[in-house]
């Protein structure tokens, strides 16, 4: 069984759509808790910094500035987060016509993330692609983050296929190393020309997402 594996933020939608959806997410806790909104970020970036896993993270904020508020609260709280996540998703004008590709010409497809796991099936739906995604995986599933191969390998896992039968393609170093540590040659998708450092340890350098899939398609069809 043949697969293409996607990074989610920063390769199928833009960066920027998870720091538009934080700051929003703050401002609906600061009216409807009174939370300080700048304390929630600040807490929230400071524990993923320290190599908490983003739900981890988010749930510490949260419980430390509210701090008697209830489990039931709590899950209304993450739900609102992947909401907000959604609604403010951008993603980059290629990722469903990729994605769409890769599906038809591959047949199996699977999203990688740091993401949780309700945040990530949220992005996806909202661009309308997550019934292309046969599994999504994320820091969740292996409690761990990228560049661990565990998140790479959980996916070889539920598709029952081994790496020689899968390309990744992502926009950053940790999707690079992570994939190559788990025996998956690596596509990086770089759309700037900032140097990002692991270049050489990329299988190949694309410019644009379509570009990426078109040599993940031929790496697996042996074109």
């Amino acid at each position: 069984m043949r697969v293409v594996i996607f990074d989610l933020f920063g390769t199928l939608v833009k960066p920027e759509s998870d720091e538009l959806a934080h700051r929003e997410f703050a401002e609906y806790l600061t009216k409807k808790y009174g939370v300080n909104g700048a304390a929630f970020l600040s807490l929230y970036s400071r524990y993923e910094a320290e190599g908490m896993l983003p739900r981890d993270a988010l749930l510490r904020a949260i419980r430390e500035l509210l701090p008697s508020i209830g489990e039931g609260e709590v899950g209304d709280i993450l739900q609102k987060h992947a909401e907000f996540h959604a609604a403010f998703t951008i993603p980059y004008e290629d990722a469903v016509r990729a994605v769409s590709i890769a599906k038809e010409r591959v047949g199996h497809i699977a999203v990688v993330t740091d993401a949780e796991k309700d945040v990530a099936e949220s992005v996806l739906a909202s661009i309308g692609i997550l019934q292309l995604i046969d599994v999504v995986v994320t820091s969740d599933d292996v409690g761990e983050r990228k560049p661990s191969p565990k998140l790479f390998m959980r996916a070889l896992e539920l598709l029952d296929t081994s790496p020689e039968n899968a390309v990744s393609i992502g926009d950053s170093c940790k999707d690079v190393d992570g994939s190559r540590s788990a025996g998956i040659k690596a596509i990086l998708v770089k759309r700037s020309d900032s140097e990002l450092g692991c270049e050489a340890g990329a299988f190949a350098v694309a410019s644009s997402l379509v570009e990426a899939v078109e040599r993940a398609v031929n790496l697996l069809l042996g074109q």
